[in-house]
């Protein structure tokens, strides 16, 4: 059986209960074929002309590696300074008009050995990972190989709405529960419109059935918060 992969300490508490799924799946792989190594902001669906095929059935193309390194696609605030009250991949279309340089995985547990960082890992000998054109991705080919993202997709939400931003920094700070590292100011810096996708819109219809979608709600939670807005997103 595997050993535990490398963690570099500390850990933020908040991590600690995704930490515990992440090593019973490398501990138990039995109960765990394949693990996406994403973040509560960044949604992962087949590409467009697949569809009607769930991920479990395209991922057996690449059962022979270690992992599927992902094209990472950033998306913005499609210039909407409140939340509009539509599901998040409805509501933000727009994005930056290349992949981002980085990777992000679907990992097989029984193989990893370690991490360099939540881009990058260490697998045991034999085992590495692909893109999905079944390209060896290695560290020093991250930012020259032209992406592709027919087959897989991984839409990370990184500003939504102003608002969204504002709460971002000042309220709940990063993911992981710690203080965020950007400023208010970066948004302008930050935020990616030049590319209109809405390849994502084909599963609204089945996340609003499964969600039982209520706009009203989404809207009451936003509004208490929206009395504070600072100036630039008023």
């Amino acid at each position: 059986p595997p050993s535990l992969p490398f963690l570099s300490p500390p850990l933020h508490p908040l991590s600690l209960l995704a930490l515990c799924f992440f090593l019973a799946g490398c501990l138990f792989p039995v109960f765990c074929r394949w693990m996406a190594l994403i973040d509560t902001d960044e949604f992962l669906m087949p590409g467009q002309r697949f569809q009607n095929h769930s991920l479990q059935s395209l991922l057996t193309h690449y059962q022979d590696f270690g992992g599927v390194a992902l094209a990472w696609l950033r998306f913005g605030t499609s210039s909407h300074i409140r939340p509009p009250a539509l599901p998040v991949i409805e509501a933000y279309t727009k994005r930056r008009s290349v992949a981002d340089p980085n990777y992000k995985h679907i990992i097989q547990p029984r193989r990893l050995r370690g991490f360099m960082n939540i881009h990058e890992m260490f697998y045991y000998d034999g085992y590495y990972p692909v893109d999905e054109k079944r390209r060896p991705v290695v560290p020093s080919s991250n930012k020259n190989i032209l992406k592709s993202y027919d087959v897989f997709r991984l839409h990370h939400f990184f500003t939504r709405s102003c608002l969204d931003w504002w709460i971002r920094i000042f309220q709940r700070g990063a993911v992981s529960g710690g203080l965020s590292k950007y400023k208010f100011g970066d948004l302008e810096r930050l935020d990616s419109n030049e590319f209109d996708d809405r390849s994502a819109l084909n599963f609204v219809a089945r996340l609003k059935k499964q969600l039982k979608w209520d706009g009203k709600k989404w809207q009451e939670r936003y509004f208490p918060l929206s009395k504070s807005l600072p100036a630039m997103c008023a």
